[in-house]
């Protein structure tokens, strides 16, 4: 089982997620919202305010992986995403998408205000 935690109040992140959860393997992933599952990042550990910096997996293993290796272990789990997840996981791609990933994170997360919250 791999257990995706994402932002529910961030459109972007709700619609994909909404999309992966439709083509997803039925009984391959749990989906927790972590603006509202309080009891999940409990039990993983997790800081809301981190989950919210970046996306975060926990792979078969009960590995926790951010943002791009994250990705790529939530597309490895998608058939018909599997090369992606192979692709960014290369070790020529990974240093790049791990790049862009956490820029793009450290923007979301001010773009929606989370830097000024107490979370």
């Amino acid at each position: 089982m791999i257990t995706v935690l994402y932002d529910g109040k961030c459109g972007l992140c709700r619609h994909e997620i909404s999309f992966y959860r439709k083509i997803a393997p039925d009984g391959r992933f749990t989906w927790v919202d972590v603006m509202t599952d309080d009891a999940a990042l409990a039990d993983l550990k997790v800081h809301r305010k981190d989950a919210l910096m970046a996306i975060h997996v926990f792979d078969d293993k009960g590995q926790c992986l951010t943002g791009a290796d994250a990705f790529a272990a939530l597309w490895k789990g998608i058939p018909g995403f599997r090369w992606l997840g192979h692709l960014v996981s290369l070790p020529v791609i990974r240093p790049v998408a791990r790049g862009l990933y956490a820029a793009f994170g450290y923007l979301r997360f001010r773009l929606h205000g989370y830097d000024r919250c107490d979370l």
